[in-house]
């Protein structure tokens, strides 16, 4: 019989390991949206980066004024929306 969890799809810990030429990401706080290559992503920070640095490095680079509030309920909520499509 299958293993129904071999169906789930295993979430990249790498960028490199993303699996969708094209990343999308969107902030649950802001409604900020872009959509960016894997292979831009990984030239500019390597393919080794995990996931989630990605993520706050894109913040930081977009002068989110949320990347580092000490407030977690007003931080920043950067996330990849295409993962499972």
């Amino acid at each position: 019989m299958d293993d129904p969890a071999a169906a789930i799809s295993k979430p990249a810990a790498y960028i490199s390991e993303y699996p969708k030429p094209m990343a999308h990401v969107r902030c649950a706080r802001c409604d900020r949206t872009g959509k960016y290559r894997l292979a831009t992503l990984i030239e500019r920070y390597g393919p080794e980066t995990f996931c989630p640095e990605v993520l706050s490095r894109i913040a930081r680079e977009s002068d989110c004024p949320n990347v580092e509030n000490f407030d977690w309920s007003k931080r920043c909520a950067l996330h990849f929306t295409n993962l499972l499509d």
